[in-house]
């Protein structure tokens, strides 16, 4: 079956009867195309019997062309307000924060210059993450009404989407002009509210935090800030995701999703406090890749998919999602993405355990994609139908290569969220503006360093945090850390944590260091090619992915012996080789 679902949000796209839908759905699965991602209409959203009508009219249409479903959890995004019903139903469960201004701290319900009030979809006030109960009502009004109205002939869906939730206290900055001026507006900003640095709130933080040391860079602070995030990041990834995943659970259904500012360790910690924690919370953690230039795609956003294969990892699961689509080359560059560039994109995200595709990219229906500027769309672009078959024939074949074959990291990378806790302070600056410390800029760019350097040489790490370090345990196949074995622990340069001590630290010898102790399968010598390793029963399985347009050579050594192997511009291709000698030393 396709790997491949595409999202559909407006029910009626295919036209307003049972056989519009049929035909419609037919073509799309001739174009390769497995199943989609859709919700009930925006208009009326989850109150609408007409909306649920039109609903079920798809979902039957899905059946009978035998195509997968997943259900989208929001009216557009960020997830978790309900099209604005939660609040509506009580307005006690926004977010809330704790404020600085003259050095008083007071509490705030944040909005203004939020990513609530600044994304492609509405400016609308948000739930508060922290908060157990907001989550409840969400999955209320949600996920029981879904449940409740395809109960029976419809019911389970495959899994549940969730889009970008996240603590809502920090300046992300605003859109280009034009979309600001078009963007509509649920519940109306105050132009005249003052912009001062925030936290994250709830009850159950009032009695266990004083927030004044959140706010203050004094080395004295640290040891509280890191407390505060550890405890946000508990609240978040039990109370969002974690009850989201126990409700899919208890219902026969699987809970997936993306987060927001995946790419950047400088802002999981106020959006998050942890990051790798939250989606550990879900069964098909995801990432949300928006350009389909592959080189490009992959310099910004492996650190996104080294962040869900870890959790998959640590879980010891293997489905990992991706939302894809070449909105860069969409706002940019007036264009669709050539298909040659979207495979190879789709390839360097299946070598790091991708799984499950779902698309934006615009087929014979032009745009389909409601988050796409007015602008934008109103253009009009749309792919072939020869086209969009050879892609999504390609990113299955891939797919049913590489699925049944084992995520086995090579290492385990620190992930240093907790020096970035302790040393993070909040500010009412859009991100863009801010002049981050010369401590935090060294840990970011130790770890961006470390994580691209280890790829590029075709090793592949498992991020792990410091507890998961200090509860490793060694046996005799490895260093053991939840479901994930690995030969080492490589900490970025100069993000050792306090306590312990550093067998490998990364430096640019460091791949080549650790290939020559036998922790490594391989060491790619072509940086140009990506090349990344899984295992299968008796054998290593690597794919190999020309991110160039122009012809490259793959050439990466094994304790086999070197391989050479041409690319032709964007190619990919799966080599097997007998796992044999080629396995680390343990």
């Amino acid at each position: 079956m396709s790997k491949t679902l595409q999202l559909v949000h407006n029910p009626s796209l295919f036209g307003s009867t049972a056989a519009d839908k049929v035909r419609g759905l037919t073509r799309l699965k001739e174009q390769g195309v497995g199943g989609i991602v859709t919700n009930v209409a925006f208009k009326g959203y989850l109150t609408s019997e007409d909306g649920w009508r039109e609903l079920l009219d798809l979902l039957s249409a899905c059946r009978t062309v035998n195509m997968r479903v997943w259900i989208y959890d929001e009216r557009g995004y960020p997830s978790g307000s309900a099209g604005g019903l939660v609040l509506a139903n009580d307005p006690d469960l926004e977010a809330r924060a704790m404020a600085l201004d003259e050095g008083r701290v007071f509490e705030e319900r944040p909005y203004e210059g939020t990513h609530n009030c600044h994304n492609y979809h509405e400016r609308r006030r948000y739930i508060n993450l922290l908060d157990r109960r907001a989550t409840a009502e969400f999955v209320n009004v949600t996920h029981r009404r879904y449940r409740s109205r395809l109960d029976g002939r419809y019911w389970p869906v495959e899994a549940f989407f969730t889009d970008e939730p996240a603590l809502n206290t920090v300046n992300l900055g605003t859109l280009p002009e034009a979309a600001e001026k078009t963007l509509p507006i649920h519940d109306q900003p105050d132009p005249n509210k003052k912009r001062c640095p925030m936290i994250p709130w709830s009850d159950a933080l009032a009695g266990q935090v004083d927030p004044a040391p959140i706010f203050s860079d004094a080395p004295a602070a640290r040891s509280a800030k890191r407390d505060y995030y550890r405890r946000v990041a508990d609240a978040v990834s039990e109370n969002y995701f974690g009850q989201i995943q126990e409700w899919c659970h208890d219902n026969g259904t699987l809970s997936s999703g993306h987060l927001l500012q995946e790419e950047n360790i400088l802002d999981h910690a106020e959006l998050y406090g942890n990051a790798l924690r939250c989606l550990m919370r879900m069964d098909i953690p995801g990432i949300d890749v928006l350009d389909s230039n592959p080189a490009a795609s992959f310099r910004h956003s492996h650190r996104a998919a080294l962040l869900a294969s870890s959790a998959a990892m640590l879980n010891g699961t293997r489905r990992i999602m991706t939302e894809v689509s070449d909105f860069m080359q969409r706002m940019d560059e007036n264009r669709l993405a050539e298909v040659p560039a979207m495979q190879a994109t789709a390839a360097w995200q299946a070598a790091l355990g991708v799984t499950e595709f779902t698309l934006y990219y615009s087929w014979d229906i032009p745009d389909p994609n409601p988050f796409l500027p007015a602008e934008v769309r109103k253009k009009g672009l749309f792919r072939p139908a020869a086209e969009y078959l050879e892609y999504n024939r390609f990113v299955t074949a891939l797919v049913e290569q590489l699925e049944p074959c084992r995520l086995v990291p090579d290492v385990f990378l620190y992930y240093p969220i907790e020096l970035v806790q302790e040393q993070i302070v909040p500010s009412e600056l859009p991100r863009s503006r801010i002049q981050f410390s010369a401590r935090l800029q060294a840990i970011r760019d130790s770890f961006n360093r470390a994580m691209l350097e280890l790829l590029r040489a075709g090793v592949v790490p498992c991020l792990v945090d410091e507890a998961m370090i200090r509860s490793a345990e060694m046996r005799d196949d490895g260093i053991h850390i939840l479901n994930a074995c690995a030969q080492a622990i490589v900490f970025p340069k100069d993000c050792v944590p306090p306590g312990m001590t550093a067998e490998w630290e990364f430096s640019e010898n460091t791949p080549q260091a650790l290939f020559a102790a036998g922790k490594t399968r391989m060491v790619n010598q072509g940086p140009s090619v990506f090349v990344a390793a899984m295992e299968a029963a008796d054998e290593l399985v690597f794919t190999c992915v020309n991110l160039d347009k122009n012809p490259q050579t793959c050439g990466f050594r094994t304790r086999s012996g070197v391989e050479n192997l041409p690319l032709g511009g964007y190619e990919t291709t799966v080599l097997r080789r007998p796992k044999g000698a080629m396995s680390p030393k343990r």
